[in-house]
């Protein structure tokens, strides 16, 4: 079977400050990507950082079956763990995706983190 490819943050998302900067964001629920209508069971998920300066960042990826904002319906299905930028990460998830895939970020003293999430369903 072929994979079909999904783009979990739909565009490259940069975040820029003029001073370092310790702090999170989470992805809109309402842009949350809706995985209901790829027919797969596996999903493998890559990161890839364009550009990052600071200490460290954490990237998490959550599921849920609502695509609001409340927090407490995510459920973490991977996380990624960035110290320098040009780099990629893979992860593979087989059990307990539901309807919807967004991220969270948790960044430690950061100036620029610029990236992407991308998948492909099987």
């Amino acid at each position: 079977m072929a994979g079909q490819l999904l783009n979990v943050t739909r565009s490259i998302t940069t975040l820029t400050f003029s001073t370092a900067t310790t702090a999170d964001a989470w992805q809109e629920g309402k842009d949350a990507v809706d995985v209901l209508g790829y027919a797969g069971t596996r999903f493998d998920l890559s990161l890839k950082v364009f550009s990052f300066a600071g200490t460290s960042a954490t990237i998490k990826l959550y599921t849920s079956m609502y695509n609001d904002d409340n927090n407490d319906t995510w459920n973490e299905i991977a996380t990624f763990t960035v110290t320098a930028g040009n780099v990629v990460a893979v992860a593979s998830v087989s059990a307990e995706v539901l309807r919807y895939i967004k991220w969270h970020i948790a960044y430690t003293s950061v100036t620029l983190v610029s990236f992407e999430v991308l998948g492909v369903a099987w």
